[in-house]
């Protein structure tokens, strides 16, 4: 896979989240694609949908507005 198949790499071959200057691709431990990416949200997606609606309205209000997204 290319550098650029990261996420977090930005065109200038430097990585987004991590203070280094050169992204490592694979070798790094924050390393994902964006098949990766997808798979990992709707694993979390899938996990937030199987919580009681006490919990699920809780999380929704804190951190997406009060939209359930994972609700489709």
């Amino acid at each position: 896979m290319q550098i650029d198949k990261c996420i977090y790499c930005s065109k200038d071959l430097r990585c987004k989240i991590l203070n280094v200057k050169k992204c490592t691709e694979k070798g790094c431990s924050f390393y994902k694609n964006k098949e990766m990416q997808k798979e990992s949200i709707s694993k979390s997606y899938k996990r937030l949908n199987t919580l009681d609606k006490k919990t699920q309205s809780y999380i929704s209000s804190k951190y997406y507005g009060g939209k359930r997204i994972w609700i489709r």
